[in-house]
């Protein structure tokens, strides 16, 4: 007992040393325990998250602009690039000839006429396709506008504001593009014995032949009092029909076929009505005095 008693001390420090060691064991198992439960580990959460996660920035920013660079997504140097380059139409440029255009008449069928001043000359004349002024050929007549052929290179020349005469015609005529009729004097008539009658009028071909003969007679315009009054003879080919039927030089064309002539578009009327008939009526003023001169179709169609 007495040796209970000395070492009780110990004892105590003992017990406490080998209850505390018990408690910190028993703590570390509970701990591990309750983690081993309750913890989710980071691995598991990592992997179920990732693929969905990762899988969206699988491309890097960098390179996604790249690729959309690369591909042009936005189009954007196209479209700035059609915005910078128009196209430009290309055109005959205008004449440096020294002429005026007074006016066009062009028919839906083709016929088509020109009336010209030059200046030089101090006259106004009507022209066709295929006639010559200064030193150009017309190869086309359209409305407000004529395209000259020149040294190799086509010209335009446009219709000004200043002309008095402008006249876009509406006459319906078929094809080809003609010159007007001008022809004047006694009433008489003119026919070319034993010639073949070909075809009168309605035929294209006939009418060709018909433009191109009454393309010879140089008709200019003639005013009264500022206003167009008809279209003068300028020249009357040697062996024509119209010679043959007394015309002159000089001649004052104002009807044809009964249909009054004053202007161009009254003329491209007349001469469309001409294609189509059989006969070819002029009434002319000489020296002050109206004459008819009756000129059959069959004998202009039969003269070369």
């Amino acid at each position: 007992m007495e040796l209970l008693r000395q070492n009780i001390g110990r004892i105590l420090v003992a017990s406490m040393f080998v209850s505390l060691a018990g408690i910190l064991f028993f703590g570390l198992n509970l701990a591990k325990t309750l983690q081993t439960k309750t913890y989710v580990p980071p691995a598991t959460l990592s992997s179920e998250s990732s693929g969905k996660v990762l899988e969206l920035p699988s491309l890097k920013p960098k390179e996604q602009y790249e690729l959309i660079a690369r591909r042009n997504i936005f189009s954007l140097g196209e479209s700035t690039k059609k915005a910078a380059v128009p196209e430009t139409p290309k055109g005959p440029v205008e004449t440096p000839l020294n002429l005026k255009l007074k006016g066009t008449a062009v028919s839906p069928g083709g016929l088509a006429l020109a009336m010209i001043e030059d200046p030089s000359q101090r006259r106004e004349d009507l022209y066709i396709v295929g006639d010559k002024i200064q030193d150009a050929q017309i190869i086309r007549i359209l409305p407000n506008q004529v395209i000259l052929q020149r040294s190799g290179r086509e010209e335009s020349l446009s219709l000004f504001a200043e002309g008095s005469s402008k006249a876009v015609g509406k006459p319906p005529q078929p094809s080809q593009q003609a010159q007007p009729p001008r022809p004047a004097g006694p009433t008489s008539q003119a026919k070319l014995p034993g010639a073949p009658s070909p075809e009168p009028s309605s035929g294209r071909g006939g009418q060709q032949t018909v433009q191109t003969l009454m393309a010879k007679l140089r008709l200019r315009p003639h005013f009264a009092e500022g206003k167009p009054s008809g279209f003068v003879v300028g020249e009357v080919p040697q062996g024509s029909v119209f010679q043959a039927a007394g015309l002159k030089v000089g001649d004052i064309v104002v009807g044809i076929n009964d249909e009054e002539v004053r202007t161009p578009n009254q003329l491209l009327k007349a001469y469309k009505e001409v294609s189509q008939a059989g006969e070819l009526w002029l009434e002319v003023l000489r020296d002050g005095q109206e004459e008819t001169i009756e000129v059959e179709v069959e004998a202009i169609l039969s003269q070369k």
